[in-house]
């Protein structure tokens, strides 16, 4: 029925309406009131629970609450395995998706996910920069899954990823010791920075500074450049490490030639006051025989090899033989056998050299120093890769004024802790050097953009490599891979988790991440213990 022109039903259905979503909102307010008076009178409570604890108590409580931390937070545990691992916004989402998976399955949700990550996100070198391997120098680009190249440590290390070439925004970074390294903006480094202190001796405010290392993105450091601090750095590498290597020449012997001998025969020009030492040094090591230099009885031969051989039509010393199959006659070099012999072998090497064309200051400051170019650049990989921070500097070679031709120095700071000659009077100068920080570190001088460069990127077992003829150590990693498995198992012990990969050196390496992460920290942070098994290394037992 309808009352000037209303219909009372109608209006009988709305005020129902409107009466029923009052009525929802005022239990919606009072509930919201009981919740919020509750979350007080929790807090009070876990506050005076709190308080009544003892020192001992509050420890394990407040580990148990750092501890459900990482259990209800994939990016905390994350943090927590990997402290110096640098999070980027990719990486949080990334994670953050991963956690939102986790949950689903926990909750009894059938959930199939592909999740594709991009293998390709930035931290990589042009395809032709140079790279040690323990068989020799290949291009970034032609690294294969297998080799092996070399991490900061010293350790051979394999080549368990790499993938296919692409363009990338670059930059140049620069170092103190000359060296250019062409890298991407997201390309990761472990750097050194210096931190300002202040702290008081009781008399006044003592300003210092303190070096911390974080692991850090090219793009990121050219802040760290701006600031007025001391600048961002890189850690020496250790001395490479490799098996003796059966060598066509005594490695002492060998750098004695390169440095004084003449370089079409078996002579070795000698002053007569370092002759004693240096034949100490030969020994019994290769035979030899000496005659003094009829221009300048000062100066002696040393004349290397016994014996006559044919060779290639005409007569040569057996010494001689050698230095050919070496490829060095008539052409002063490193062979790369030697580059890569083992870490004594080359030490041996490096005194042959600095006894004859090296020398040394009170202060510590040696230096190589040769007009051959190509002979100096190997002088400086073989200082590199003995782990001495060595640079090369470029000049004129001049007699009484007179321009002779170019000359090139390998210079570095030596200390009394290594043995750099075998002649005296060179190595007591260093009898009371102590080495200083600033030889242990590559101070980074500059960063540039140069545009975009064809690049490939690699992974290796642990994560750090050595990069160019300066052997640099630079960085990669994987973390998630290595962290989610752990992190799904220790909430979930009754749970099994499968992981698989493109290639079996890497679903091992990952799987022996996982497992090894379980070990260590089921107990500590997921309450569960790990019972391994012994016929097969990829499966484990959870215990709750």
């Amino acid at each position: 029925m309808a009352v000037n022109g209303v219909n009372r039903e109608g209006l009988s259905k709305i005020d129902k309406k409107r009466k029923e979503e009052y009525r929802k909102e005022l239990k919606y307010l009072k509930n919201n009131q009981d919740t919020k008076q509750n979350e007080i009178e929790r807090k009070q409570n876990a506050i005076e629970f709190y308080k009544n604890l003892n020192d001992e108590q509050k420890a394990v409580f407040n580990k148990e609450l750092e501890n459900r931390k990482l259990r209800d937070s994939y990016i905390n545990y994350l943090k927590y395995v990997y402290p110096d691992f640098k999070i980027t916004k990719f990486h949080a989402l990334l994670a953050n998706i991963c956690q939102s998976i986790v949950e689903k399955i926990e909750n009894g949700q059938k959930v199939r996910v592909c999740l594709s990550v991009p293998f390709r996100h930035g931290k990589g070198y042009p395809i032709d920069f140079p790279i040690l391997t323990n068989k020799g120098w290949k291009k970034h680009g032609d690294l294969q899954v297998g080799d092996y190249v070399y991490n900061d440590k010293g350790e051979q290390v394999k080549v368990i990823a790499t993938q296919e070439h692409y363009m990338h925004p670059c930059m140049k970074m620069t170092f103190s010791t000359g060296e250019e390294h062409i890298i991407t903006r997201e390309h990761l480094w472990n750097v050194s920075l210096a931190y300002e202190t202040r702290r008081s001796n009781g008399v006044k405010r003592v300003h210092g500074y303190e070096r911390r290392t974080k692991l850090l993105e090219t793009q990121e450091i050219v802040k760290e450049l701006q600031r007025k601090n001391r600048r961002p750095s890189i850690f020496v590498n250790a001395p490479l490490q490799n098996e003796d290597k059966d060598l066509l020449i005594d490695p002492y012997v060998l750098g004695l030639w390169l440095g004084d001998g003449l370089s079409s025969d078996n002579r070795i020009v000698c002053s007569n006051k370092d002759l004693h030492d240096e034949l100490i040094g030969i020994g019994d090591r290769e035979k030899y025989y000496l005659k003094t230099y009829k221009n300048d009885k000062n100066i002696t031969y040393i004349i290397l090899g016994n014996g006559k051989v044919v060779f290639n039509g005409y007569s040569n010393n057996e010494f001689t033989l050698r230095l050919r199959k070496l490829g060095v006659f008539k052409n002063k070099h490193i062979p790369l056998d030697y580059l890569l012999a083992s870490e004594e072998q080359r030490w041996e090497l490096l005194r042959g050299l600095m006894d004859t064309d090296g020398s040394v200051e009170r202060r510590g400051y040696c230096e190589y120093t040769s007009i051959k170019k190509e002979l100096a650049e190997d002088v400086l990989i073989l200082a590199r890769s003995l782990g001495i921070k060595a640079n090369i500097i470029s000049g004129d070679a001049t007699i009484n004024g007179k321009f002779c031709s170019k000359k090139y120095r390998v210079c570095f700071t030596g200390n009394k802790y290594n043995k750099y000659f075998k002649i005296n009077r060179k190595q007591c100068k260093l009898e009371n050097k102590i080495a200083d920080e600033d030889s242990k570190e590559y101070f980074i001088k500059s960063i540039e953009e140069v545009g975009d460069k064809m690049v490939s990127c690699i992974q290796v077992e642990g994560g750090t490599y050595l990069a160019g003829y300066g052997l640099i150590p630079t960085h990669n990693s994987t973390v998630l891979t290595k962290t989610l498995p752990s992190w799904f198992v220790g909430r979930n012990p009754d749970k099994w988790a499968i992981l698989s990969a493109y290639n079996a050196d890497l679903a091992e390496e990952f799987s022996d991440n996982n497992r090894q992460l379980i070990k260590n920290e089921g107990a500590k942070v997921f309450n569960i213990e790990t019972n391994s098994s012994q016929d097969n290394k990829t499966l484990f037992q959870v215990h709750k």
